[in-house]
C-alpha cells in the first residue's frame, strides 16, 4: 500500500493499532514513553517485536534526558520526538529526531521558532490546541512554512477535506493519532481508516 504523503501515528498503546498502521502503509509510529505514559518500556517491546517496515518513534513530554537516553541505548529509536526544546542542544542519542510545537495564539509564534531548531531537528510536528479547523489564512502561512521546513502536520485533518489540506499547506507529511483499544484484541479503526483510504495512491 502507497500513502500520497508520509504519515506518522503517535501515542499508540496496543498492538493493534500498530499492525494496523504498518499495515496501512504508514511511514512512522509513535510511542509515548514517559515514566507515568501508558506504554511501559515491556509493553513497547511486547507491540514492536512484531511490526516491521515502519520507523519507530520514542515520543517524550515530560522525561528527562537521562530517561530519554536510557531508553534509547536500549530500543535504539529511529527517531526521538520532544516537546522540550530545552533538551534538543543537550541530548545525546544517535537517531534523528522530531520537536513537536503546539500553537497555544497563532501559527506566527511557531513560525519565528524554527529557525532556531532547524539545524537540529529533522521533523517539526505541529499541532494546535485552538482549533480542529485550518482557516485560509493559516493555511497561507503553512504553506510558506512548509515551503522553508520538513512540517508533519498535526491538526485540521479530517478524512473529507484531508487532499484539500494537503495541496493547500504542503507538508513533507501528515501526524494522526493511535486510541485505546475497545477491549483486548478489539479496536475501533474508524478514523484513522478513513484518513488514510482518502489519501491511499492506486497504484
Amino acid at each position: 500500500m502507497a500513502l500520497r504523503t508520509l504519515v506518522k501515528v503517535g501515542e499508540i498503546n496496543n498492538l493493534s493499532d500498530a499492525r494496523y498502521c504498518a499495515g496501512m502503509g504508514v511511514d512512522f509510529a509513535g510511542f509515548l514513553l514517559d515514566a507515568d505514559s501508558k506504554v511501559s518500556p515491556e509493553l513497547f517491546i511486547a507491540i514492536t517485536e512484531w511490526i516491521k517496515g515502519v520507523k519507530i518513534v520514542g515520543e517524550f513530554e515530560t522525561a528527562d534526558s537521562e530517561r530519554i537516553e536510557a531508553l534509547h541505548e536500549r530500543f535504539r529509536f529511529d527517531f526521538v520526538q520532544t516537546s522540550n526544546k530545552e533538551l534538543l542542544n543537550t541530548l545525546n542519542v544517535s537517531c534523528a529526531k522530531i520537536l513537536k510545537l503546539t500553537i497555544n495564539e497563532s501559527i506566527e509564534e511557531i513560525e519565528s521558532l524554527l529557525p532556531e531548531y532547524d539545524t537540529i531537528v529533522d521533523y517539526f510536528l505541529i499541532e494546535s490546541n485552538n482549533t480542529e479547523v485550518i482557516s485560509d489564512a493559516e493555511a497561507r502561512i503553512l504553506d510558506r512554512i512548509c515551503k522553508r521546513y520538513p512540517i508533519l502536520l498535526g491538526y485540521g485533518l479530517n478524512a473529507s477535506d484531508i487532499e484539500k489540506v494537503i495541496d493547500y499547506t504542503n507538508p513533507i507529511g501528515i501526524s494522526l493519532k493511535g486510541g485505546d483499544e475497545i477491549r483486548p484484541g478489539y479496536k475501533n479503526f474508524d478514523d484513522l481508516a478513513d484518513i488514510l483510504e482518502a489519501i491511499e495512491l492506486d497504484i
